[in-house]
């Protein structure tokens, strides 16, 4: 997510119940669940933050949330 990118537009696009995560982070920190719309661009700002803090790089992406997994597997 850059600065400039239009953060309802790319939520919408994503899909609700959506993640914030940090782009170079670890252990859940920098991560935020953003229930509707109206809670991504302080969910977005605020992981910036932390992210920024932690791991000196406030670089963060949008990633769907799956609610309720039977098994994930990576």
């Amino acid at each position: 997510v850059g600065a400039d990118d239009d953060l309802a537009a790319l939520g919408e696009r994503v899909g609700f119940p959506l993640l914030v995560k940090a782009a170079f982070s670890g252990g859940g920190r920098g991560m935020r669940v953003v229930p509707d719309p109206g809670s991504l661009e302080e969910a977005v700002a605020s992981a910036r933050r932390e992210a920024a803090s932690a791991f000196g790089d406030g670089t963060v992406f949008l990633e769907r949330l799956v609610v309720d997994p039977r098994h994930v597997e990576v």
